[in-house]
């Protein structure tokens, strides 16, 4: 998603990819989840800038967030959320492993 670097930029398949969600986004009326979560594993170029894994989910969902408001988003039906390895992810006995963001578009 951000190819290891420190400043949490989007490598250009990962930007490119989030914003063919822009018009879906914008067009619903409801509140948007943006949850990153970190397998407690921090990239290496990142350790410095980012203690533990809670902190770098915390980053990633953040410029997550950011970006789609660069976009038009609206900052305010945006809501982040970030979870370490020991936060439930919805993947039954064998959850997905490795740091991801999801994007949810919640009910009103």
């Amino acid at each position: 998603l951000f190819g290891g670097s420190a400043d949490m930029k989007l490598v250009p398949a990962a930007d490119s990819l989030l914003r063919t969600s822009v018009t879906t986004l914008q067009a619903a009326a409801g509140p948007i989840a943006v949850i990153a979560y970190a397998d407690g594993q921090v990239p290496t170029a990142m350790r410095a800038k980012f203690p533990d894994a809670w902190s770098y989910a915390a980053a990633a969902a953040g410029a997550v967030a950011g970006r789609l408001t660069s976009w038009g988003v609206a900052p305010g039906r945006i809501r982040v959320e970030s979870y370490s390895v020991s936060a439930p992810t919805g993947g039954g006995a064998n959850p997905p492993s490795g740091s991801r963001v999801y994007i949810d578009l919640l009910n009103q």
